[in-house]
């Protein structure tokens, strides 16, 4: 009768709560996934969404770009505005979870899910503003589990797209610097959102390099191009880049030899770029900390952009700067402000 009572609550909270505006905005930590999933299947979940989802980075030490927690219906209610939520199950049968499922989700989506061996569902705003709801649903427990392992780049850039609403509406809440960002576009022919309270460090035309940043945390963000066309080796130019700017351009800091740097190819806006990540150190003092850095070509300039963000926070958690600039990153185009 109890979770009969939990199920009524949960579902009647999703179809009546229907008015956007009157939900509050989603709580919690950004890198907490709470996730609902039978007992006898968490350890395994755990492992695959870690290895799939979670992102493990270095900063030097190892944080999780999201972690995952799970949970019991009950206390599945009683955290439904955390900012990220999961429902994992292979609907097996006289289970109280697969009844909640069943009640929740339309028949013909439950059986198209279920059937699918690559379908989830993808929920934006189910209990709050800005909140995600992933459900992953299979047939037997194999299959839901393959889900994960093939899906977990669905998921991961659901859970990233969801969190960079968030916190764009964070970091431009007090306001930002307009006239300087677009002094940028008609200065060097690109523009970037820069937040309130980032200064200007280098702006160097002639290098085709740009510095901007603040402290206490550090996190400075630098914008380096260069003329090139579309047969360069992007790759190999990027790298070469990157060395350049993080070794003469901010002459007192280098890419770390102790650190290999990793990479993935993605989106940013329009743009088809690569995404590196590492971890930097100071040439002189014992100082260091993680960076990242998106390369891409752009056709119609015929320039090869670098944009890198580094952070330095001794003693704190490292992943939440890094969010940071990853958000105000990804605000860069060369079409201007619109």
């Amino acid at each position: 009768m109890r979770n009969k009572s939990v199920l009524f609550i949960i579902i009647a909270i999703i179809f009546l709560n229907n008015c956007e505006q009157e939900k509050p905005y989603a709580i919690g930590y950004e890198e907490k996934v709470v996730v609902l999933v039978e007992e006898d299947m968490w350890e395994e979940v755990e492992v695959l969404l870690n290895t799939h989802v979670g992102k493990d980075i270095k900063t030097p030490i190892s944080e999780q770009w999201y972690y995952f927690h799970k949970a019991t219906p009950e206390q599945f209610v009683a955290q439904k505005k955390m900012k990220n939520l999961m429902i994992v199950s292979d609907l097996r049968p006289h289970s109280s979870l697969t009844k909640f499922i069943e009640q929740m989700i339309p028949d013909s989506t439950l059986l198209k899910s279920q059937k699918n061996k690559r379908n989830i569902i993808k929920i934006e705003n189910p209990f709050a503003r800005e909140q995600s709801l992933v459900v992953v649903l299979g047939e037997n427990r194999q299959r839901t589990y393959d889900k994960i392992f093939y899906e977990g780049g669905k998921i991961l850039k659901f859970l990233d797209d969801v969190d960079f609403k968030r916190q764009t509406r964070f970091l431009y809440r007090i306001g930002e610097q307009k006239e300087l960002a677009e002094s940028y576009f008609k200065t060097h022919g690109w523009y970037m959102r820069v937040m309130h309270d980032y200064i200007e460090i280098e702006n160097k035309p002639d290098e085709h390099f740009l510095w901007i940043g603040r402290d206490i945390p550090y996190r400075w963000l630098m914008v380096y191009w260069e003329n090139v066309n579309d047969a360069v080796n992007q790759d190999e130019l990027a790298h070469k880049m990157m060395h350049k700017v993080m070794g003469r351009l901010v002459d007192d800091i280098e890419i770390s030899p102790r650190s290999p740097i990793s990479s993935v190819e993605q989106w940013m806006g329009s743009y088809a770029t690569t995404k590196y990540s590492g971890l930097w150190q100071h040439r002189k003092e014992t100082k260091g900390g993680p960076f990242i850095a998106y390369s891409f070509y752009e056709p119609v300039q015929n320039r090869m952009y670098l944009i890198t963000g580094l952070v330095f926070a001794a003693g704190q958690k490292k992943l939440p700067l890094i969010r940071q600039l990853d958000v105000i990153i990804n605000t860069f185009n060369t079409a201007g402000k619109e």
